[in-house]
């Protein structure tokens, strides 16, 4: 497989990974005054009428967690299969959910390579047996 391949194989499975149900509104939202992620303070009404670099404060859908705009600043995403409405989500849920298939195809890798090693193992075995038989 190419890596042009992999690469689209990521890309066109995605969603296949979400779950059949994710229940929004059953996400705790964290009362916050900073980002979850870059710690930054978050601004006040006030300061964000008079300011355009003030962090404004948002909420994961995913984990519920406060973050600034920056560090959501991700495409909205579909959390579950059924649901077809997409959310902001933190930079951090939307990398572990871009990552979920890598992590899946690394695991099928690992296996597949113990699988081989083994069957490698088993064969070294083998011919030792048949080396001593012969010998």
């Amino acid at each position: 497989m190419e890596q042009t391949d992999f690469v689209c194989t990521f890309l066109d499975n995605e969603e296949d990974n979400l779950p059949e149900l994710f229940d929004v509104k059953a996400v705790v939202h964290a009362k916050s005054e900073h980002c979850g992620l870059c710690q930054a303070p978050f601004s006040s009404k006030v300061s964000m009428l008079l300011s355009t670099k003030d962090k404004q404060k948002h909420h994961c859908r995913r984990c519920g967690i406060a973050v600034c705009t920056l560090c959501s600043g991700s495409p909205k995403r579909r959390l579950s299969k059924i649901d077809k409405n997409k959310y902001r989500v933190c930079d951090e849920c939307d990398t572990l959910m871009s990552n979920v298939n890598f992590d899946q195809m690394y695991q099928t890798c690992l296996r597949q390579q113990d699988e081989t090693l083994a069957e490698v193992k088993r064969n070294i075995a083998k011919r030792e047996v048949q080396m001593k038989q012969l010998g």
